[in-house]
């Protein structure tokens, strides 16, 4: 694995998680959980409604999606033969 790739991903989930927290927080920066999927999916909505909440399922699919795709372009780039 990269040595760049690693951090990347640990600041990248770090900066989700902080952003849900943040707000969750304070009022005024409640919109900024929208750009966490830490706020999509959560396990304690899905157990108090009984049901899958299908919007937020597709967004998170999206998201794998749009990553999977980028990773694939990305790596098609490069030369990994050593």
């Amino acid at each position: 694995m990269s040595k760049k790739a690693l951090p990347a991903a640990g600041i990248v989930i770090f900066g989700q998680y902080v952003l849900v927290r943040v707000g969750g927080m304070v009022s005024n920066a409640e919109p900024l959980k929208l750009f966490s999927l830490f706020n999509y999916l959560n396990a304690g909505t899905i157990v108090s409604s009984g049901a899958m909440p299908i919007n937020e399922l597709l967004i998170v699919i999206a998201v794998g999606i749009i990553a999977l795709v980028g990773a694939l372009y990305i790596f098609q780039k490069r030369e990994l033969a050593y």
